[in-house]
């Protein structure tokens, strides 16, 4: 029975990183057309798809953000007036809300605790 060696090569390939294989040979220049169609579809099509996945999921989170900041202003309006209305449109404004919404939903949990607005 022949013992195979367990190498570098093998255990990379084994953890995903077979990748490092191509650009190697990328670098050195014996990368042929083949080994780059694999290295796109391996590499940079699963790096491009999280990419967009983040980008969707912002826009996602900013316009939700929007519409809901947009309806407790209405609804501020409309059952305290307008001077509530514009009071928690300045504490939208200060904390920077739109650009993370993630205070936004801290404020709203914890908003009464820490009198931000």
């Amino acid at each position: 029975m022949k013992a195979s060696s367990l190498t570098l090569g093998k255990v990379s390939h084994f953890l995903g990183f077979g990748f490092f294989t191509t650009l190697r040979n990328l670098f050195t220049g014996n990368l042929e057309k083949e080994d780059l169609k694999k290295f796109l579809r391996k590499v940079i099509v699963p790096l491009a798809s999280i990419f967009l996945f983040i980008l969707i999921w912002h826009i996602g989170a900013k316009t939700l953000f929007s519409i809901e900041a947009e309806f407790k202003i209405e609804k501020a309006l409309e059952d305290q007036g307008k001077v509530a209305a514009d009071a928690l449109t300045a504490c939208i404004a200060s904390v920077n809300l739109v650009a993370n919404p993630i205070h936004y939903h801290l404020l709203h949990r914890f908003g009464n605790l820490f009198n931000l607005c």
